[in-house]
């Protein structure tokens, strides 16, 4: 599952929209509304800002300040928003005025309901890049670590070694996909919408905003708002240092 779909798994359950609805006074219609078109764009604009060592590494730093393993729901309660709004202002930059008033068209929130949103978002959103890119890294180092010791030739041990480690990545393949299904279905569909225009004047009020903050010929690759080519560019720099 890329970091998109899991966050629109935890971020639009009926739990984490009420939560966000009792802090802004939105709908829940709108407040889920609002977090799926939100989080493509900025996880889009926060690709766009660790495409360079120097923006990556600010990110890694901001990273290690967000690193709780409480439910999102208890997150989204407790957030700062002094310090999401500071989030927002480094994500978006020089563009963040122009996603709010548009996001505020697009769902009908008023603009300082959205600013609200996207502050209780933002440490959230953070929190869970921390752990994604912790998650990737070990999965990284596991991968390249022998998992059978063939230095003495080929044993029982081995054989049985080998036997189990194909019966776990069958069931855990199995387990998965059956879990993940439905939610990156939903967000491939978001992000294909997103990434050709949409289908209504919402979609398409998003798009071309998400278009405007990764260039043209970047906003045709997935990758740059599912999260995948941000995770890869923090593993990178990580590895390097």
């Amino acid at each position: 599952m890329d970091l998109l779909s899991s966050l629109l798994g935890s971020m639009t359950s009926s739990t984490a929209v009420d939560s966000i609805s009792q802090k802004s006074g939105g709908s829940s219609d709108q407040v889920s509304s609002l977090v799926s078109a939100a989080l493509p764009l900025l996880l889009g604009s926060m690709t766009n800002n660790a495409s360079t060592e120097k923006g990556a590494s600010s990110l890694l730093n901001a990273l290690s300040q967000h690193t709780s393993t409480a439910p999102v729901e208890e997150q989204i309660k407790e957030a700062d928003e002094e310090d999401g709004g500071k989030i927002i202002n480094h994500i978006l930059g020089k563009n963040t005025t122009s996603v709010t008033k548009t996001l505020s068209k697009d769902t009908g929130l008023s603009t300082a309901q959205v600013t609200k949103i996207l502050a209780i978002l933002a440490p959230v959103l953070l929190t869970a890049l921390s752990g994604a890119t912790k998650s990737a890294k070990k999965s990284s180092a596991k991968k390249s670590a022998p998992a059978i010791d063939l230095s003495d030739g080929i044993d029982a041990k081995d054989i049985l070694g080998a036997a189990s480690l194909l019966m776990s990545a069958n069931n855990a393949s199995s387990k998965s996909s059956k879990q993940t299904s439905s939610s990156s279905s939903v967000a491939s569909s978001l992000v294909s919408s997103l990434l050709s225009g949409g289908s209504n004047s919402q979609a398409s009020g998003t798009a071309n905003l998400l278009g405007a903050l990764l260039g043209g010929g970047s906003s045709k690759d997935t990758s740059s708002v599912d999260g995948t080519a941000l995770i890869s560019s923090l593993l990178t720099l990580a590895a390097g240092k």
